[in-house]
């Protein structure tokens, strides 16, 4: 009898500590390097930029957006195969091969995120 209630405070305890390492890992997010952090908390953007380094977070109510701050290229060329076509004013196709290089300046990003809709800043994260 004796032997069973240790055996069964010792699988509580087990279950115990594993449930709390487990939501204290979801509770840290790091931002690397070159990178800067938006909290999204219920979804609603907050003020608060996150730089580069460790920062803690509530489960289930915030979430962290990261944005890149390097200089980022899109390519629309005939050798990456997203070439854009488009009809000359004579109504022949023209293929156009353009290359954009962007960054997100960090002192400008909060004007950034208050002009763009949410759905559409995650659906530039998460293309």
């Amino acid at each position: 009898m004796e032997r069973s209630k240790s055996a069964s405070f010792v699988t509580a305890l087990v279950i115990g500590v594993a449930a709390v390492a487990l939501i204290l890992t979801q509770a840290v997010e790091i931002i690397d390097a070159g990178e800067i952090g938006v909290k999204l908390r219920l979804g609603k953007v907050s003020k608060e930029e996150l730089y580069p380094g460790i920062h803690i977070v509530i489960p289930g109510i915030e979430r962290v957006v990261v944005f890149s701050t390097r200089v980022e290229k899109i390519d629309m060329t005939y050798k990456a195969r997203n070439p854009i076509t488009a009809l000359s004013v004579e109504g022949l196709p023209v293929r156009l091969d353009v290359t954009v290089l962007y960054r997100i300046i960090p002192e400008r990003r909060m004007k950034f995120t208050k002009t763009t809709e949410l759905t559409l800043l995650i659906k530039l994260l998460y293309r």
